[in-house]
C-alpha cells in the first residue's frame, strides 16, 4: 500500500518524488542550453559563404508547405551570422550558419491573405532550417 502525504495539488505518491525530482532537474538542464557565442569563439567558427542565392532558397523552402504558394509575398532580412544549438537528441553542440527574418504572408484555404508571419530561417551546410522557436527562447541567435 502506498503511503501519500498532503501536498498543494492532492496528494503525493513518495514513490513518485525521485521521478518528479529527475523531471526538475532535467528540465533545467536542457532549458538553461541557450545559444551563445562570445567573440573569440565567432572569430573561429565555420559560419560558411555568404549565401549568394539566399532569396530562391528561402522561397522554394516555404512553397513546401504553403496552400497557395504562388500568392505568397515575402519580406526577406539580410543574412547575419547566427549560431542555434542542436537538441540533445541529435548530439547536442552547436550549428553556426546565416540567420535571417523572413516575413510571408499568404492566402489560406479560403482565399484570403492571413496576415503577414515572421520567421527566422538558418541557412547552414547548404540546407535551411526554421529557428523561429529556437530563436524566441534563446537556442539560436545572431552571432556577434
Amino acid at each position: 500500500m502506498k503511503t501519500l502525504i498532503p501536498s498543494r495539488t492532492g496528494f503525493a505518491s513518495l514513490q513518485n518524488r525521485p521521478v518528479v525530482l529527475c523531471f526538475v532537474i532535467l528540465s533545467v538542464i536542457l532549458l538553461t542550453s541557450c545559444a551563445t557565442v562570445s567573440r573569440e569563439e565567432a572569430a573561429t567558427a565555420d559560419f560558411g559563404p555568404y549565401p549568394a542565392n539566399y532569396e530562391e532558397q528561402v522561397k522554394h523552402f516555404f512553397n513546401q508547405t504553403l496552400k497557395d504558394p504562388y500568392s505568397a509575398v515575402y519580406r526577406i532580412g539580410t543574412p547575419r551570422k547566427g549560431v542555434a544549438t542542436k537538441g540533445l537528441i541529435f548530439g547536442g553542440g552547436k550549428v553556426y550558419g546565416w540567420i535571417m527574418p523572413v516575413g510571408v504572408n499568404a492566402k489560406n484555404s479560403f482565399g484570403g491573405y492571413v496576415g503577414e508571419r515572421t520567421c527566422y530561417i538558418l541557412l547552414a551546410g547548404g540546407r535551411l532550417y526554421d529557428v523561429t522557436n529556437s530563436f524566441s527562447s534563446g537556442q539560436a541567435a545572431f552571432a556577434p
